[in-house]
């Protein structure tokens, strides 16, 4: 009796197989590159599961760019960015964002740390500022300038921190209406001024507490601020290399690579094959 199967029938099933292929979770053999089974091992510190392009502990440097470092710290990962070290609070792999805040400074006593340890800069061709981000300008030194500054907004430091003794601070948030009425006059009043980035809802909560003071300035800077990792066109490239079932990495130039299984690509991509697509069969049994 013969049996043919026909050109429809073999599609399915091909189809078939590589569904069921793909979502079995991947065996590490032997001949697997090393690289592309670190990379595939869960990394976590301080109850956050780090994803690539971050790199620590059980995950070697080649699963990420350098400036990904991060290392667990006593509470949560941290992450140094332009010589500055920053706490991290929390991943968001969906929107590519990270909170952080300032892990490096000492904040004692009645008043905010001295302008030029907290100055914050990012390196741009790997990070950015979210939109969530809103900024707040604290004045240092400063006269009572003419006319009334809400009392919420001013501090008083019990040690000096302008010339003359001047101990007056303030705060205000950007593009509110009292920095549009106070800050140039604050300007010519303070000794300098610095410029922090603080999340959106902290600046709000500050725009309408009644007490203000330094507590709530500190209170809004422990809650860090959100920045976005990862610039064009990486994500694009990642995706595509995670989507044939890859594994995003870096080489020792920082140049962008695609572990897949036993080999390295240069591409975004791997193989179709190792994605456990079968090569077209034809059954004829006679």
């Amino acid at each position: 009796m013969d049996f043919h199967l026909s050109l429809s029938s073999i599609i399915i099933i091909q189809l078939f197989l590589s569904f069921f292929l793909t979502i079995l979770p991947p065996s590490y053999c032997q001949e697997d590159d090393p690289a592309f089974v670190a990379c595939n091992r869960t990394y976590t510190c301080g109850g956050i599961s780090i994803p690539l392009p971050f790199w620590e502990g059980t995950r070697p440097g080649v699963c990420g760019h350098q400036v990904y470092n991060l290392r667990c710290g006593n509470e949560y990962p941290v992450i140094e960015i332009e010589g500055k070290e920053f706490g991290v609070l929390n991943i968001n792999t969906s929107s590519r964002t990270f909170t952080i805040v300032r892990s490096d400074i000492s904040w004692d006593g009645p008043c905010p740390p001295p302008p030029e340890s907290i100055n914050t800069t990012l390196d741009y061709t790997l990070f950015d500022y979210a939109s969530t981000v809103q900024n707040i300008t604290i004045f240092y030194g400063c006269h009572d300038p003419q006319g009334n500054i809400p009392g919420p907004n001013r501090f008083n430091c019990s040690e000096g921190v302008g010339a003359d003794g001047k101990n007056n601070s303030y705060y205000l948030v950007d593009q509110s209406p009292l920095s549009v009425q106070f800050h140039e006059r604050l300007q010519s009043n303070c000794d300098n001024n610095i410029t922090v980035p603080i999340l959106q809802s902290s600046a709000i909560a500050l725009l309408h507490d009644p007490q203000g003071g330094a507590r709530a300035v500190r209170q809004a800077m422990d809650k860090g601020f959100e920045v976005e990792y990862y610039s064009n066109p990486l994500p694009i490239d990642c995706s595509a290399c995670e989507a044939t079932a890859g594994v995003c990495g870096f080489n020792s130039t920082e140049q962008f690579v695609c572990y897949c299984g036993d080999q390295v690509q240069s591409s975004n991509r791997c193989p179709i094959e190792t994605k456990g697509f079968l090569p077209g069969i034809v059954l004829a049994l006679n």
